[in-house]
Order: structure tokens, then C-alpha cells, then sequence
């Protein structure tokens, strides 16, 4: 797919719209600054895409006064098909600009994981080049004409340049999905919310999707799962969106267990258990969900995502308190946890819960926030 392609197939994914729309839009944003989309050009490209079965047309009289107008429509394979460009133009570096800003422009359709590899693989790619401009630089010897080096120096200093500004990028993007993760859309407040005190709340039904396993939280296996269970549920995310019931992706959440529960600080981190979730919203049917991680499955590679159960979870009345910092310094504020439900007159019941509001695999281990819930009944 074309820059120009894509430019013109972003778009009509983000809503339907019909030929003169879309040149407003392109002047408006300024878009021609880094695609090359003519005015005579947008109706050739519509047909390209029509062709290619990414958009279909339909009428539309709406708001005008003369004859019905042709709307263009993303259908979804239109929509694939510019994720698959988004994922490549984020992640190759190419000469000029148009193809990462392509990327950048379409990053809501991209799950945050497919961000975060994606500039991963965007930076790793650079600093292969830089290393390589440099050993070609240094091969060129001291007696090379001196617009020869300033040739490699100019590239190096634009690779140093792009280098800095990926790491306040990336440092930018963590904050903001941190801050969207923090209050997701149509879940009850209660399920992501606690104060620093301990309280007793009463922790909603709900459905979820959900994988088992042992190992440790640093584990491959692990952070496996960990991506299953986000491809699925951004394969879900999307279908909903298309349907008009577009969901903001929860926290991830954590159970944790061993064989001998009163023995689990002394117990290797390779033998822990685990169940990890996310939650979905109501009415995503079962069988769009099976559908969906079929898809998922297919096009992640990840053969977890097969394993994914949907499941309802219960947990009913809990204790919760929010921890600030590192997950190896939780176990002090556990022990207050678990001394206000014995002065509440509770005692435990069922496992260990966590709900992790930041992104453990990227944020400062001093700035994470975890709820620590852990259900109870009463004493007597």
C-alpha cells in the first residue's frame, strides 16, 4: 500500500466520508505536507481501494440539497489492511519523514503493546545504522574529502537527534496510556480505584478474559500470557468499536498463590501461580470471542492466545489499599492490609489479587500504582 493509499484509507477508517470531505480534511490537517495526495488524485486512489475491497461506497443525501452524494465506507479488511501499514511505517525507518508520520497519525488503532514493539523495533533499527554509518565513517580514514565526512556526520547527527526524541516520545506515550488505563470506559468505578487507607468494598461481577499459569512474573512464559491476553482483548476492543460500542481496554490483573499459601515468601519464584485477566464489557457474545481469538491467533503468532478463557469472575466483598512503588516492597503494606480486615472482623478468603494501573514493563518502579485486594468473609 501506498503512502498516499494509506493517507487517503486512514481517513475513511475514521469515518465515513465522501470525496470533498476528504479534501477538506487533507488541506485542513495539512496533511499534503507529508503525503503526496492531489485533489484530482483522491478519487483514483478511492478507486484503487474500492477495488482492493478496502472501502466500499454507499449514498448519502443528508444535508444537501442536490443529488445523493457517494460515501466511502472502510470495510474490514480496510481496516487490517492499514493497521499492517501503521505496524510497518512505525517500525522501518525509510528515508524522509511521510511514512513514521503516517504511523504517528493512526496510532489509535493500534493496541499499545503493537506501539511499544513497534518503536522498539523503530529504535533498534537505528541504532544498527548508526553503527554502521560510524564503522563506514571511521573506514573512511582521516585523508576522505571533507564533504564526504560531512556526509556521514550529518547522518549520524540526525540519527542522535531522532534517537533523544524517541525516548521523550516513549516516556510521553507511557504517561498518557497510564493516565487512560487509570479510569477505563463502562467498568464500575470501584474495580481501579482505592485509597493509600484500607477499605472494605464490594467488588462487581463481571466478565473477563483469563490465563493460568506457574512461573515466575519475569518469566517468558509469563510475559506471554501477558501479551495473549492484550492481543485478544484489542482484537475485541476493535470489533466493538466498528459496532458502535467502543470499550477502553482495563488494567491487567493479577492472582497469586502457592501450594502453601502461609509459606509464600519463602517459596522460589519459578513455583508461583498465577491467573492473570482482563475484563470485557457486557455483551460481547461467546462465540464473537472464539471468532476473535481464532483471528487473534492467526495473526499474532502467539499460541497462548488459543488458551484464553472467557470467563464471568466473582469476588464479592474484599479489602483493597492502593500501594505506591516497587512490588518488592508490597509486603509491609500487605500486613496492614490484613490487620484492618481481622479489626474489621474478616478474615481472608480465596487468593492474593492485583491490579496493576501502570504498565510494569515500563514504568519507573517507584511510580507504580497496584491495587491490592484481597477478598474476605466475615469472622464469624
Amino acid at each position: 500500500m501506498t503512502n498516499a493509499e494509506a493517507a487517503i484509507l486512514s481517513l475513511v477508517v475514521e469515518q465515513p466520508r465522501h470525496g470533498y470531505e476528504i479534501e477538506a480534511v487533507i488541506a485542513e490537517r495539512g496533511m499534503r505536507d507529508w503525503t503526496e495526495v492531489g485533489f484530482s488524485s483522491i478519487y483514483y486512489l478511492l478507486k484503487k481501494l474500492e477495488d482492493r475491497g478496502f472501502v466500499v461506497r454507499t449514498t448519502c443525501s443528508e444535508g444537501s440539497r442536490g443529488p445523493a452524494r457517494v460515501v466511502y465506507r472502510a470495510t474490514e479488511a480496510g481496516v487490517a489492511a492499514l493497521r499492517a501499514a501503521t505496524i510497518e511505517a512505525l517500525s522501518v525507518p525509510q528515508p524522509g519523514d511521510a511514512p513514521f508520520l503516517l504511523g504517528l497519525s493512526n496510532l489509535p488503532l493500534l493496541a499499545p503493546e503493537e506501539v511499544r514493539a513497534a518503536l522498539d523495533d523503530y529504535r533498534r533499527a537505528l541504532e544498527t545504522k548508526q553503527a554502521e554509518l560510524a564503522a563506514r565513517r571511521s573506514k573512511a580514514g582521516p585523508d576522505a574529502p571533507f564533504f564526504v565526512t560531512a556526509m556521514f556526520d550529518r547522518s549520524l547527527a540526525l540519527i542522535r537527534a531522532e534517537l533523544v526524541w524517541l525516548s521523550q516520545f516513549e516516556a510521553q506515550y507511557v504517561q498518557e496510556e497510564a493516565s487512560a488505563m487509570t479510569e477505563p470506559v463502562s467498568f464500575p468505578p470501584v474495580l481501579f480505584k482505592a485509597r493509600k487507607e484500607p477499605e472494605i468494598v464490594e467488588v462487581p461481577d463481571t466478565w473477563c478474559l483469563t490465563l493460568s499459569g506457574t512461573g515466575a512474573p519475569e518469566s517468558p512464559e509469563f510475559q506471554q500470557a501477558v501479551e495473549a491476553l492484550y492481543g485478544l482483548a484489542y482484537t475485541l476492543k476493535f470489533q466493538q468499536k466498528a459496532a458502535g460500542r467502543d470499550f477502553k481496554v482495563p488494567p491487567l490483573e493479577g492472582l497469586w498463590w502457592t501450594e502453601r499459601p502461609e509459606a509464600f515468601a519463602e517459596t522460589p519464584r519459578d513455583q508461583w501461580q498465577w491467573q492473570l485477566l482482563i475484563r470485557m464489557p457486557d455483551g460481547i457474545p461467546e462465540a464473537q470471542v472464539a471468532a476473535a481469538r481464532e483471528q487473534a491467533a492467526a495473526k499474532k503468532k502467539n499460541p497462548r492466545i488459543l488458551d484464553v478463557r472467557f470467563e464471568r469472575f466473582v469476588e464479592g466483598t474484599a479489602a483493597q489499599v492502593l500501594h505506591v512503588g516497587p512490588f518488592s516492597e508490597e509486603g509491609p503494606v500487605i500486613q496492614r492490609l490484613h490487620a484492618f480486615i481481622a479489626e474489621r472482623g474478616y478474615r481472608l478468603r480465596g487468593r492474593h489479587h492485583e491490579v496493576y494501573l501502570s504498565d510494569f514493563r515500563r514504568t519507573p518502579p517507584e511510580k507504580l500504582k497496584t491495587i491490592l485486594r484481597q477478598p474476605v468473609e466475615p469472622a464469624t
